[in-house]
């Protein structure tokens, strides 16, 4: 595959075809009512105000979508009461709002791509390695990296991010960095126990008024040791790489990228675009798939950072044509977008699963289902620990992810995230929006290999109901807060955000239960209905144990809706009372509604003593 990095090339512009017609979408906007059947629609893309019937406005929401007028006709005159048959009636209406620019063709919205900014992208800093007591993943890992440079010379620094308690473990790590060091010529810097925690004393002394709550995002505190996750690694590897971007792996990641089996250009803009699928073993996943020829990681630098509209063409399929239009309503799809911004992308997953839970694999369709269930006997054998496939076909644009971002552009301030749990990337991703409300997420129809340290039998997981992390949580929180911000800088957006969760945190324990309550009820409820749904479609050819356990996670789902105990999440002890559980919420949402108060003025000594932190240098 190839990719070229010219943004001056946009593969965008219409070519001529008679036989061919356009298709129309309504804009975007906002309606007041007034007196006599009358409203007000304002335009802001134009900054015009029209008035319309409300007739005529349900019919222009009745053609949010790209189709061709005929189709947009047809659907108005059948969703109108009283305008059945009086289609060319309909037709003169909405080539009238065509002419005030209420619907837009493809054609237009396509050329509004060539006009979005060109952005000058910051440098990329280092590829940073999240490790935590693993020295035979880190090898693996290390050992493909090495392969990996001397095939395309992109000796990027690696620095290993150690949350390891075990000293052991910390000096195999170093070892192993040493020896990468050596064999690829790529700098390299590891953040052991001693040099993460002087780190963190530095920027603590230079910042006394924040120095607590800075503490709290960086290091651990052993009275929550069940509570361990990757936030703190995160959170310093966004200190270490300010200003600057950078890539990011786990300790149990492994090149080579592969390209999905799947694959399909363009991009997409919904779930249409995953294609998860199983295999009957972990090897078979891994090397499923075709392996990228040019260097993926200067593809995916190639986007990171830049505008959509200034990125088109920039990389094999990452194309936007008319009929990826087709069907995809730009009023109400944030991500289609020509000015915004492509903070992040993310690659999938293949070989082992990772997840915290099973519920995700009897969500799958029949394909992506397919080698889990082929028999009884691999059911049996696979489902504890399914090999797997987690991505997209073809490119997707969107705002929300839960998996570990790659490419981030991190030269405008980005927020920290949760230190505590679990499903720490996926608030991450969605704090993006909160932090900026230009910023989008890329999934990419590649995916890093992932194995884990041993077998992971998780069985015993399809007896308990939907438990979902806080942190998601709070990710859901965070996007509702960000569709309500307006400034044009991130700190008294995460300020903002921050005083949102001080109020929650300071609800009277009746209130904080039933708002744990509720989202622990919508999350247990769609899945009821999504796995309800599936049953139905599935019907008496599935497998029977697949079926059998599929409708023990309803009941067991359905049941926890119904009981309403204590709203336990992941991690927090299974013993916890009413109680208990208020106050684990108010002290994760204290912990970080503080750090993101701290992390601006953070950001900005990071900017100067980046450097210093990377090489080891006294600031």
């Amino acid at each position: 595959m190839d990719y070229r990095i010219d943004y001056g090339t946009l593969n965008v512009t219409p070519s001529a075809r008679p036989a061919d017609v356009p298709l129309y979408a309504s804009v975007e906007g906002r309606v007041a009512s007034l007196a006599n059947d009358e409203v007000l629609f304002y335009d802001p893309a134009t900054d015009r105000n029209h008035v319309m019937t409300a007739q005529v406005l349900q019919a222009l929401a009745l053609c949010r979508e790209f189709h061709p007028l005929d189709v947009h006709v047809g659907r108005v005159a059948d969703g109108i009461p009283g305008l059945k048959g009086q289609e060319a009636a309909v037709r003169r209406v909405l080539e009238g709002l065509a002419g005030r620019g209420l619907l837009i063709t493809d054609d237009a919205f396509l050329l509004g791509f060539q006009r979005a900014p060109k952005i000058e992208l910051a440098p990329p800093t280092a590829i940073f390695i999240r490790a935590h007591e693993r020295p035979a993943q880190l090898e693996r890992l290390l050992q493909s990296l090495a392969e990996h440079v001397k095939r395309f010379g992109t000796a990027y620094r690696v620095v290993v991010v150690d949350d390891s308690t075990s000293s052991e473990s910390q000096r195999a790590h170093a070892e192993l960095l040493r020896h990468f060091g050596d064999a690829s010529g790529c700098r390299t810097a590891h953040f052991d126990a001693a040099r993460w925690a002087a780190m963190a004393d530095a920027l603590a002394a230079q910042l006394p008024e924040h120095a607590g709550a800075l503490r709290g995002m960086l290091q651990r505190d052993r009275r929550y040791a069940g509570r361990r996750g990757g936030g703190i690694g995160k959170n310093l590897i966004t200190l270490l790489a300010a200003g600057e971007r950078y890539l990011l792996l786990d300790d149990d990641f492994v090149f080579p990228l592969r390209r999905h089996p799947e694959h399909a250009g363009g991009i997409g803009f919904d779930a249409r675009a995953w294609a998860v699928r199983s295999f009957a073993a972990h090897d078979a996943a891994l090397h499923a798939g075709v392996e990228f020829d040019g260097d993926p990681l200067a593809l995916q630098l190639a986007l990171c950072g830049q505008s959509v509209g200034a990125a088109l063409g920039a990389v094999d399929g990452f194309t936007l044509t008319r009929s990826g239009l087709r069907g995809v309503s730009p009023s109400t799809t944030p991500a289609l977008r020509a000015d915004a911004r492509i903070v992040a992308t993310i690659n999938g997953h293949r070989g082992a699963a990772g997840a915290s839970g099973l519920t995700w694999m009897y969500m799958l369709d029949p394909a992506g289902r397919a080698a889990l269930t082929a028999d009884a006997e691999a059911y049996q054998a696979l489902r504890g620990d399914p090999p797997v496939w987690f991505g997209v076909r073809r490119f997707l644009l969107g705002t929300g992810s839960h998996f570990t971002p790659f490419a981030v552009d991190n030269s405008r301030l980005l927020p920290p995230t949760s230190p505590l749990g679990r499903s720490e990337d996926a608030l991450f991703n969605a704090l993006l929006q909160v932090s900026h409300g230009d910023a989008l997420l890329l999934d990419t129809p590649y995916s890093i290999g992932h194995v884990q340290e041993g077998r992971r039998d998780r069985d015993g997981l399809l007896g308990q109901p939907e438990t979902p992390d806080i942190n998601l949580c709070f990710a859901e929180l965070a996007r509702h807060v960000a569709s309500d911000l307006y400034s044009a800088t991130p700190a008294p957006r995460l300020a903002l955000f921050a005083a949102r969760l001080d109020d929650l945190a300071g609800g009277s324990e009746t209130t904080t239960l039933s708002y744990l309550r509720e989202y622990l009820s919508y999350r247990r409820s769609a899945a009821v209905e999504q796995l309800q749904a599936i049953d139905a479609q599935a019907g008496a050819a599935a497998l029977p144990q697949w079926r059998a356990d599929l409708r023990a996670l309803i009941e067991t789902n359905g049941r926890a809706v119904a009981e309403r105990g204590p709203p336990r999440f992941a991690g927090w002890s299974e013993q916890a009372g009413n109680a208990d559980c208020v106050a684990a919420f108010r002290h994760e949402a204290g912990l970080l509604a503080d750090g993101m108060r701290a992390w601006p003025a953070a950001w900005d000594v990071a900017l100067a003593q980046r450097e210093h932190w990377l090489d080891g240098r006294p600031a």
